[in-house]
């Protein structure tokens, strides 16, 4: 095994697990920098709370998450009939065996709930930070900006832009899927920017 492998993401989980594949390549499954920075991400924001959250609600504590694929290299992606442009192939995707649907749905359902209290959490700081911001834009006895002046949709009122990263505390895909022999997995992708939020039940 390659020694990057022995790498440990988090406290649960290693690069090996997320990297293992049946898949035989001339190079391998070795991911990039960029792509292990990835699966960090994910071990750590997404992975690590579903594991504590399930195990604590449902399970042993020490029951692990099995991972039945993550990273995959172009070549290892092709051999699995993944996309070309699957979220595997940067480090950005996991799938999550699961003992049955009921168990998809439970591990589903703690991912959402996570990415809607960090939207929220999100959202709150970014409206303190803008409080800040608007109390101590203006010296005193200074003139008010013309934006702030204008009428609603008046040429010159200025439209607020959304912040760069406001989508990383969402993931990307959230899908059940279901093979045709009736085994059930979870498919997690969490991008570092431009997340989707796209769920699906996808029967394969």
């Amino acid at each position: 095994m390659n020694k990057t492998n022995l790498i440990r993401l988090s406290e649960h989980f290693t690069l090996a697990e997320l990297c293992k594949t049946s898949h035989t390549t001339a190079t391998g499954n070795t991911p990039p920098p960029a792509a292990i920075n990835n699966l960090k991400n994910l071990c750590d924001n997404w992975l690590e709370p579903l594991r504590h959250s399930y195990n604590t609600r449902y399970g042993d504590p020490d029951e692990p998450l099995i991972i039945s694929s993550g990273y995959r290299s172009p070549e290892v992606n092709r051999k699995a009939g993944g996309s070309p442009t699957s979220n595997h192939t940067t480090g950005c995707a996991v799938d999550i065996r699961c003992l049955g649907l009921e168990q998809a749905i439970r591990y589903a359902a703690i991912l959402l709930d996570l990415a809607d209290t960090r939207g929220r959490e999100f959202k709150g700081a970014q409206a303190s930070e803008g409080s800040q911001v608007s109390e101590g834009s203006q010296l005193e006895g200074s003139q008010a900006p013309v934006a702030s002046q204008a009428s609603e949709g008046s040429p010159c009122s200025v439209a607020p832009q959304a912040s760069e990263g406001t989508l990383e505390s969402d993931f990307d895909e959230l899908f059940i899927e279901r093979s045709f022999r009736g085994t059930y997995w979870l498919h997690l992708a969490v991008r570092p920017t431009a997340n989707r939020h796209k769920t699906a039940f996808v029967q394969t």
